[in-house]
């Protein structure tokens, strides 16, 4: 019994470190993302059709690094919790939808 619920935990908490590693990776991205449009914002020598593509890159430089995080969390997910006993693992999916356990085994 001790050895399972260490085994347990060990799975609670390698998922809570992972968990926080997103959450921690996205509020300083979406912190950078607010910035960066206020920016932006308060330049008078863009123009509006200088806002608006200026405001496009941002978004679309943005919309990548949540891509490389996600892949880099799905890939701690895959790799860190089957050894210890985790046969499916928690995938994001490419739509971020919802965080759920993969349906196939690695």
């Amino acid at each position: 019994k001790i050895f399972l619920r260490e085994r347990l935990n060990g799975r609670k908490e390698e998922n809570h470190r992972i968990l926080s590693t997103l959450q921690t990776l996205s509020i300083e991205r979406f912190r950078d993302l607010a910035r960066t449009c206020n920016e932006i914002s308060h330049r008078g020598d863009l123009g509006r059709d200088g806002q608006d593509e200026a405001y496009d890159r941002v978004v679309k430089n943005f919309k990548s690094e949540m891509g490389k995080i996600r892949e880099f969390i799905n890939d701690a997910f895959k790799e860190e919790l089957p050894p210890l006993g985790t046969p499916r693992p928690y995938i994001i999916p490419t739509d971020w939808a919802y965080i759920r356990q993969r349906t196939a085994k690695l």
